[in-house]
């Protein structure tokens, strides 16, 4: 069985997905699917992770680049917004770029 995260962002907090699936009973295989523009920063996290780089070097885990960038994260290495500035933009998510990123990580998966 093959797990699978999707995640075109540079996002730290990747590797708690990406341990929560190593050593799993009958998870073979995990694909990390990254943007285009952050294959770089993917294998950087694999690499800085003890789990991550084994299950790499071992096969059990391999690196799919998107053919997307980020997706709206607009950096290569992106912070979650604080809750203030999310609840601010709420009201303008429809007028904004905000919906059009939504509608593509639709068209992506």
């Amino acid at each position: 069985t093959e797990a699978v995260l999707v995640e075109p962002r540079a996002l730290h907090y990747t590797t708690v997905a990406l341990n929560s699936a190593v050593g799993v009973p009958g998870i073979d295989l995990i694909t990390f699917a990254h943007g285009l523009n952050n294959a770089q920063f993917a294998k950087e996290l694999v690499d800085g992770n003890t789990n991550l780089e084994k299950a790499y070097n071992e096969g059990l885990l391999r690196l799919l680049p998107l053919p997307v960038s980020d997706l709206g994260g607009d950096a290569v290495i992106n912070k979650m917004p604080g809750m203030a500035l999310t609840h601010a933009n709420s009201s303008k998510a429809n007028s904004s770029n905000c919906a059009g990123w939504r509608h593509e990580y639709t068209r992506l998966l």
